[in-house]
């Protein structure tokens, strides 16, 4: 649908073929995942959310940078970033159980937290740069589409119907497909300049849509026995 939709602009082929799969499954899907099941989620919310940090990371890179750079360009870009060989390194220590020393975690975990912050704000200037009339209406509502319709419609066929998995594993890798876009976009786009401002309102829109869009998901699944709601 991409290439039909958008054959003249590669930037916007690009996007629209990478964003809808950085959803936001740590800050958001996690959480979730918890009010539905309890702290039994959390082992497999947060291998999804890893997951979904080297997904960013290569194909996100990827097709970002293909908005402005060659094929193999982009790719070098994705080599050149520290944020992969610091996940493959976290990863590393994780499997082999390796710890550091709790005077390191500290400062660590304040980089987290400020790196969350600095996010916010990055989304919070291009969203201020965002005009009603600039917005690109048929990227976001081809965004839209496919993230809300096409994507659950397909995820649930395929969990519930053809996959013999356990509700509770199918429901969350269902949450984490229809979470929306992650600010995660908007920096990628910033940094290889594939319409940030474009990419902002796609994260912004697709946030308020999620609110109702996961009441009904929420009250669908109550509704088949799959989560318990009071």
């Amino acid at each position: 649908m991409p290439i039909f939709f958008f054959k003249d602009d590669i930037k916007e082929k690009s996007i629209i073929t990478i964003c809808v799969v950085l959803g936001n499954t740590g800050n958001l899907g996690i959480p979730l995942g918890i009010a539905l099941f309890g702290e039994a989620s959390i082992i497999y919310m947060s291998m999804i959310n890893i997951t979904n940090v080297f997904v960013v990371y290569t194909l996100g890179v990827f097709f970002y940078s293909r908005g402005n750079c060659s094929i193999k360009q982009s790719l070098l870009n994705i080599i050149k970033l520290p944020v992969i060989w610091f996940a493959f390194l976290a990863l590393f220590m994780n499997v082999f159980e390796l710890k550091l020393h709790p005077a390191m975690q500290t400062p660590l975990q304040m980089g987290a937290y400020c790196t969350m912050v600095i996010q916010l704000v990055i989304f919070g200037m291009y969203l201020y740069n965002i005009k009603l009339r600039s917005i690109n209406y048929k990227l976001l509502l081809h965004v839209s589409v496919i993230k809300f319709i096409i994507t659950p419609l397909i995820a649930g066929w395929i969990l519930y119907g053809i996959l013999d998995l356990d509700p509770m594993l199918a429901t969350l890798v269902f949450i984490e497909l229809i979470v929306p876009l992650a600010v995660t976009n908007v920096n990628l786009a910033a940094l290889y300049e594939c319409k940030p401002l474009d990419v902002t309102a796609m994260v912004f829109f697709t946030s308020l849509v999620f609110i109702p869009f996961f009441i009904l998901v929420s009250n669908l699944l109550h509704h088949l026995s799959i989560v318990s709601m009071p």
